[in-house]
C-alpha cells in the first residue's frame, strides 16, 4: 500500500483502517485552528465603515497580547489550507487519477457537491445583505466590487483565475476559487505525467522560483504550497523509513517559530513570513499525520472540529454583515474591543458552522452525488475532502 491510495482502500483493515483515520484526524486539527486565526484575522472588520476602519487601533482588538501572532499573521491560514489540500488530495487521488480508476467526471463531481452547495447560499446571502448595507450607508461593507460581472465569475466560481480585480460579495471565496483552478491542473497532471514525485517537486521549484523573481499570484502561490503538501505525500515511505530523522523535523519547526517571533520583536529586521510557513507547514503535517493518535473519547470532538472549517470560512463573512446591519439599524455601537462579544462571535460562527454542515453540506453533497455521479454511488460525507 503507497501514502497515495485512496481512502477507501486504507479501510481494508481494521488496523490500518485506524491508523488512517489518525492520520486525517491530525490534519482536522491543524485545519480548524488555521480557520480559527483568519476568524481572528478578519475580526478587524468590525470596525469597518464601508472599505474603511474607523479609528481603529490594532491593540485594542480583544486579548490582542495573547492572540498578537494570529491578528498579525491569520491570514496565512489560507495558505496552511492549500498546503494541507495537496497533501490530501495526492493522498486520496493520486493513484487513483493517475491509474483512470476516478474518471475526470466524478472527480469534479465529487468536488462540486462538497464546495458548492454552501458557496451558492452564502453568495445570495451576501448579496442581499451587501444591498441593505449600502441602502443604509451608501457604500458596500469591506468588500466593494458588488457587480454583476463579480457576481457572474462567483456563480461558476471563477472570480480570482485571472487578474487580480478586487473581491466582492463573500469575499473569502477568492481563496477557494484559485483552489478549484488548481484542480483542473492537478487532474490533468497525473493524468499525463502519472503520480512523479520528481515531476512534482519540479512544479514547487519553478513557481517558487517564479515568485522569486517578482511574479506575484495568488495561483502560483496555491500551485506551490499544494503540490508541496503533494510532494509530502509521495515522499511518506520513505519517510517512514528514515522515522528518526522526519521526527527531528518537528523539533527544528519549533525553533523556527521560536525564530519567528525573535525577528518579529525587531521591526528594524526584514523577514519573510512565507518562508516559515513552508517550513512549519510541511513539517507540522508530517508529524499530525504520522505520529497524532488521540484517544477514541475525543476522536468524534476532533471530526466535528473539521466538519466546520469549511462552513465557518465561508459563513463568518455574512455573520458579520449582519451584525453590523443589526447595530446600524438599533443605533448600537459596534464593541469590538470587549472580549465577550469577541467570544461570542467565535461561538455564533462556530455554531452556525456546525448546524450548516448538517443541514445544508451533507444533504446537498448526498443529492449532487446520487445525481451526477456516473456508478450512482454516494461517496460518505468526510471532513478531508474538503480544501477549508
Amino acid at each position: 500500500m503507497t501514502a497515495t491510495q485512496p481512502a477507501s482502500i486504507l479501510s481494508e483493515s481494521n488496523t490500518e483502517g485506524e491508523k488512517s483515520r489518525s492520520k486525517i484526524l491530525g490534519l482536522e486539527c491543524i485545519r480548524f485552528v488555521s480557520a480559527l486565526a483568519i476568524l481572528v484575522w478578519h475580526y478587524k472588520h468590525f470596525s469597518y465603515l464601508g472599505s474603511e476602519p474607523v479609528e481603529f487601533s490594532p491593540s485594542t482588538q480583544p486579548l490582542y497580547s495573547l492572540l498578537l501572532p494570529i491578528y498579525r499573521y491569520g491570514y496565512l491560514g489560507v495558505q496552511i489550507f492549500w498546503c494541507i489540500s495537496g497533501y490530501i488530495f495526492f493522498w486520496k487521488y493520486g493513484e487513483a487519477i493517475a491509474t483512470g480508476s476516478i474518471s475526470g467526471w466524478n472527480f469534479f463531481v465529487y468536488r462540486l457537491s462538497r464546495l458548492y452547495p454552501l458557496h451558492f447560499v452564502t453568495l445570495l446571502a451576501v448579496a442581499l445583505l451587501q444591498y441593505a448595507y449600502f441602502r443604509k450607508s451608501g457604500v458596500y461593507f469591506v468588500y466593494q466590487n458588488n457587480n454583476f460581472r463579480e457576481f457572474f465569475l462567483q456563480i461558476f466560481m471563477a472570480s480570482s483565475w485571472i487578474g487580480t480585480a478586487p473581491v466582492g460579495f463573500n469575499g473569502p471565496i477568492w481563496s477557494i476559487s484559485v483552489e478549484i483552478l488548481i484542480y483542473f491542473i492537478f487532474y490533468a497532471f497525473l493524468r499525463i505525467f502519472l503520480n512523479n514525485i520528481f515531476l512534482s517537486g519540479m512544479v514547487v521549484v519553478a513557481t517558487a522560483v517564479a515568485m522569486g523573481f517578482g511574479v506575484s499570484s495568488p495561483v502560483l502561490q496555491c500551485l506551490a504550497l499544494f503540490y508541496a503538501g503533494g510532494v509530502l505525500t509521495m515522499a511518506g515511505p520513505f519517510m517512514r523509513r528514515h522515522r528518526t530523522a522526519a521526527g527531528a523535523s518537528f523539533f527544528v519547526v519549533i525553533a523556527m517559530i521560536a525564530g519567528w517571533h525573535f525577528l518579529n520583536s525587531r521591526p528594524e529586521l526584514e523577514i519573510q513570513p512565507k518562508f516559515f510557513l513552508m517550513a512549519a507547514t510541511l513539517s507540522c503535517v508530517y508529524f499530525m499525520s504520522e505520529y497524532f493518535n488521540p484517544p477514541a473519547r475525543i476522536r468524534g470532538a476532533i471530526e466535528t472540529a473539521g466538519n466546520m472549517t469549511y462552513s465557518s470560512y465561508l459563513l463568518h463573512f455574512p455573520i458579520q454583515l449582519c451584525i453590523m446591519l443589526v447595530c446600524r439599524e438599533t443605533g448600537v455601537a459596534v464593541p469590538y474591543w470587549s472580549v465577550w462579544f469577541f467570544l461570542g462571535f467565535i461561538a455564533v460562527t462556530l455554531v452556525s458552522s456546525k448546524y450548516a454542515f448538517a443541514m445544508i453540506e451533507r444533504p446537498a453533497q448526498a443529492f449532487i452525488r446520487r445525481r451526477l455521479a456516473s456508478h450512482h454511488r454516494i461517496k460518505p460525507m468526510q471532513a478531508e475532502d474538503a480544501p477549508i
